[in-house]
């Protein structure tokens, strides 16, 4: 086949001689490509040789024939081993059965369209094996002893009675079971075949005449035991799964393959073999070459198997270290060239590795226009230090910058023009040689890296009492900026209220923007972009970052789904990120300050016992439901589980929009921050926003070519990075510098008016409620007024009262004197009359007294 004839006749020759079935594999089952960890492995020069093409076919009694010697010969050259008596040639009776048996039933058939559909597909594609039962997977190759004419004898006498053949063929044919114990085969570790049922394995001291004994009394039907005294049980064994040819020469192919490439990172196992060898002189001055490569030389890895290369440190008393490079091929030449090329680049990244940025800030000239004789800060924060047992405030943080004083005559305008031109064009010179020589200087940086400018505001945190007074002019801040003690940062941190507004403003300028994804038509349609990012500290204090993508599920029938489910993560070391550039300019006249920065990451590679750890944790925080910041954005409700492994020290979830800019691709992406401290996020968040650009194609220029010996082709002049030039881009990023500026402006009036109305409501609060107290006051005078009026009035009536109360008192006192005498007068009569009553009966006792006493006298006289 074309496909391999470049295939180098070592390896061809390995493969030959470690290879005893021939097979041609069709063009069908080497179409698909084999990949390993995203390599493709089909590499039509050096490539591992694959099995030659098929010999021609045999008869049944040509293979039986061949077979036999080959075991032979094997016998033969290992007498370690149990060896068969195959000197003798294979008898008549098994040849002519072989020819004129049938094929024997398969294990396999009858159980669906599987095995049947397996045995069309490997008999059309390999005739010569249909004549005979096709070979097992479970059967060894010929070359390993006897267990390939061990699987053939049993196949062949499938149909034989076992006595009958017992009597008929040779002690050496006799020994294979019947046809019951065919898939009771086993095989040790040399490759040769044996019996679980009455014959102990190559090596076995066991006595072998127990397996005989057993044999007979199964066969007489006098024993139900098998040879360990166990119930005998008719168990056959495990069938191998069903698997495509397809899948089985893949396998095949990616297991060799991966071995014949790991081989590489040791050390060569025959010197004879090596067909070149080259040497690198490893410069002194980079340190001893194992503190640069590690022991087992890992920078080095990919080259050494991708180039087919051996690579040792050749180390020397009085001699300079060497890497000593050896090669097995044909084309050695090359392949050594490479590696030193990519020794080359490995050296060239460690240097680049130890590369930091040191922060370099610009000035931007202003236009006549703007310019004003005094600048100082917009904001000073003071706080209040103790100085000597003495609270005094002091000035902290300078944030932001403002132009102070009137405008310029004409006069000095017309002289600040003149040489406007000329500062323009140096500010841009000197960012553009200073990033280009920066970028240069990274080429040979082979991690990933990310190139991004952020918007924000300038803050000083060391600066001189002068500038916080606003007593500075354009060049003592300039000089300001220079100097290296003054202590100052882009504060990447954006009002969220500005950049929603700025997100809003970009939807209503379709002409401008576009979505940044070509799969969204509408910039009312940009979904966020969700990622969940963990900061946990383990047992043992290592801090971790892990940042985890969110997705959402869309239903076909609902435009938006409340379910989320994790995508991919990636764990960090901290929340530490290397700059490897920092160029910050400051913009006076657009009030919003930029930096450029070129950042890498420390991704950590997690074992698969912890990988499990980190895979929970996010899972187990997504839930199905969403919530409702304050700027009316939806987001993901996550709702982290306690770990044992891991402590969740702060929780951020980050929401990205990106828009991209019509004319040249530059993409716009404004994200939001939720953060809580702590796993606890039923409060709500703290919410900070950022504003960056960049260009999709700055990615692909800085994708990582780790393990590969790729370089970047980087060259001055900025071309792999502005292809429109460097000009076009300064011009979109001043662009996107005034819409921000009018955006924040516009916000912050909007504040104000709303400052504003809340001071006049509190005004208009205040004056009501004022009114409110003089009236209440006023109200409660006119009371205390009436109330003392009718104090009055009632102590003017309670006198009237209290004199016609005296009045009535004494009335009633001389009542109660005449009605007192009345009383004495009636007693006084009452007693008189009682008298005159008493004197009368008296009189009337006395007077009747005298009548009867005169009677008496009478009557008695």
């Amino acid at each position: 086949m074309k496909r391999f004839d470049h295939f180098e006749r070592s390896n061809a020759k390995a493969w030959d001689e470690g290879s005893t079935i021939s097979h041609t594999p069709s063009i069908s089952e080497l179409d698909a490509p084999i990949n390993d960890n995203g390599s493709p492995l089909v590499d039509l020069g050096d490539f591992p040789s694959l099995p030659q093409p098929a010999k021609p076919a045999q008869s049944n009694a040509q293979r039986l024939q061949a077979v036999y010697q080959q075991n032979a010969t094997l016998a033969a050259n290992q007498p370690g081993r149990a060896q068969l008596q195959l000197n003798k040639p294979p008898p008549a009776y098994v040849a002519a059965q072989w020819n004129t048996q049938p094929q024997r039933p398969s294990a396999l058939r009858g159980r669906g369209r599987g095995s049947g559909y397996a045995n069309q597909v490997n008999a059309a594609r390999h005739p010569q094996n249909t004549v005979g039962p096709r070979p097992s997977y479970q059967q060894p190759l010929s070359g390993q002893g006897r267990g390939q004419y061990y699987a053939q004898q049993q196949a062949s006498a499938a149909n034989v009675p076992y006595k009958a053949r017992a009597a008929a063929t040779p002690s050496a044919v006799r020994e294979f079971p019947p046809s019951g114990y065919q898939q009771n085969v086993k095989l040790d570790k040399y490759g040769i075949g044996y019996r679980n049922n009455g014959e102990n394995a190559p090596g076995s001291t066991d006595r072998q005449s127990q397996g005989h004994d057993q044999r007979r009394l199964q066969n007489q039907g006098t024993s139900k035991l098998n040879v360990y005294g166990a119930p005998k049980k008719d168990v056959w064994a495990e069938p191998e799964a069903l698997k495509t040819t397809r899948r089985a020469v893949d396998q095949d192919v990616k297991t060799y393959t991966k071995k014949e490439r790991e081989k590489y990172l040791g050390k060569p196992i025959d010197e004879e073999r090596m067909l070149g060898y080259g040497f690198y002189l490893w410069p002194q001055a980079d340190g001893p070459a194992l503190n640069v490569l590690g022991i087992d030389l890992a920078p080095l890895r990919h080259v050494r198997m991708h180039e087919k290369v051996y690579i040792k440190v050749v180390e020397g008393a009085e001699s300079p270290e060497l890497l000593k490079i050896s090669s097995e091929s044909t084309h050695s030449d090359e392949h050594i060239s490479v590696t030193i090329r990519a020794i080359r680049s490995v050296i060239a990244d460690a240097k680049a590795r130890a590369v930091l940025a040191t922060p370099k800030y610009f000035v931007v000239p202003l236009t006549a226009s703007a310019m004003r004789p005094l600048i100082g800060p917009k904001t000073v924060i003071k706080k209040t230090v103790i100085v000597d047992d003495v609270e005094k405030e002091k000035n902290w943080l300078c944030i932001g910058t403002q132009m102070l004083g009137a405008p310029l005559s004409e006069q000095e305008q017309k002289k600040w023009e003149e040489n406007a031109d000329s500062r323009n064009e140096e500010y841009v010179e000197d960012f553009k040689n200073r990033l280009s020589s920066s970028l240069m200087e990274l080429a040979p940086l082979k991690m990933e890296m990310r190139m991004r400018i952020h918007f924000g505001h300038i803050v000083f945190k060391r600066f001189p009492p002068e500038y916080a007074a606003n007593k500075y002019s354009f060049d003592d801040f300039v000089e300001l900026v220079g100097n290296p003690q003054a202590r100052l940062e882009i504060d990447k941190a954006i009002p969220s209220a500005v950049a929603y507004s700025m997100a809003r403003k970009i939807v209503n300028m379709p002409d401008r923007f576009r979505p940044a994804s070509g799969r969204i038509l509408s910039l009312l349609a940009v979904p966020a972009k969700h990622t969940e990012i963990f900061f946990v500290k383990t047992r043992r204090g290592d801090d971790f970052r892990v940042e985890a993508d969110i997705d959402a599920r869309y239903d076909e029938e609902t435009s938006w789904s409340e379910e989320f489910q994790v995508g991919s993560y990636n764990v960090f070391r901290n929340d530490r990120r290397d700059k490897r550039i920092d160029l910050s300019t400051v913009d006076l006249e657009r009030k919003i300050d930029f930096t450029l920065q070129v950042i890498t990451d420390s991704l950590v590679e997690v074992p698969q016992p912890s990988n499990k750890e980190f895979e929970s944790l996010i899972a187990g925080s997504i839930s199905k439901h969403h919530r409702i910041d304050l700027m009316n954005m939806r987001y993901p409700w996550v709702l982290p589980r306690h770990s044992t492994e891991l402590q969740i020290t702060k929780l951020v979830m980050r929401s990205v929009i990106q828009y991209a800019l019509q004319s040249t691709g530059f993409v716009i992406e404004i994200a939001f921050y939720r953060t809580w401290d702590g796993p606890d996020t039923r409060d709500e968040p703290h919410i900070e926003a950022g504003i960056s650009m960049y260009h999709p194609h700055w990615d692909m220029e800085m994708e990582s070519n780790e393990n590969t010996t790729q370089a970047r082709n980087w060259k001055r002049g900025l071309g792999n990075f502005f292809e429109g030039g460097f000009d076009e881009f300064l011009n979109e990023l001043r662009g996107i510098q005034k819409l921000l500026s009018t955006t924040a402006e516009e916000v912050e009036q909007e504040e104000a008016i709303k400052v504003a109305a809340m001071e006049l409501q509190n005004a208009l609060t205040e004056a009501a409620e004022e009114s409110k107290r003089e009236a209440e006051a006023e109200a409660e005078a006119e009371a205390e007024a009436e109330a003392e009026a009718a104090a009055v009035q009632i102590a003017k009536d309670a006198k009237i009262a209290q004199e016609a109360a005296a009045q009535y008192a004494t009335e009633v006192e001389a009542a109660q004197q005449n009605a007192h005498q009345a009383a004495l007068d009636l007693q006084n009569a009452l007693q008189e009359d009682a008298l005159e009553e008493q004197r009368q009966v008296r009189a009337n006792t006395a007077e009747r007294a005298a009548i009867e006493e005169a009677l008496t006298r009478s009557l008695l006289d």
